[in-house]
């Protein structure tokens, strides 16, 4: 790890990260179900799982797993694969002590820094190339 990349660790938002980590892997599943073709009682029956999971899945009502993620991926034709990248400095609390940011202009704090991290981190994420 660099130095730069010790110290973004010092002020990172960790609780933010993992909402947004976790509505990517969503979204990701959403976009191979879509992408497949199949409908979600399709998925869900590929998949060995009720109807129902796939709902909880989607609607983040679900803590997701490496083995769910990967049977869902499977399930719509794909395969799982993990990439890391260093962390943006966006990912910091707004308002924060320690980031010296500002609260942002729209009131809420966290969903702000939540986005500014998630367009300045992913600018072409979820777009078609």
């Amino acid at each position: 790890m660099t130095e730069k990349h010790m110290n973004n660790c010092d002020v990172l938002d960790l609780d933010q990260m993992e909402e947004v980590a976790l509505a990517m892997a969503q979204a990701e599943i959403e976009n191979a179900v879509s992408c497949s073709g199949l409908k979600y009682s399709e998925v869900a029956e590929r998949a060995e799982r009720p109807r129902s999971f796939i709902s909880k899945i989607l609607r983040g009502n679900h803590n997701l797993t490496i083995r769910t993620m990967a049977r869902m991926f499977a399930a719509c034709g794909y395969e799982l694969r993990f990439g890391r990248e260093p962390v943006a400095a966006a990912w910091v609390s707004y308002g924060s002590a320690s980031s010296g940011l500002a609260a942002s202009p729209m009131g809420d704090a966290s969903a702000y820094a939540i986005v500014v991290a998630y367009t300045e981190a992913f600018p072409t994420y979820g777009m078609a190339t």
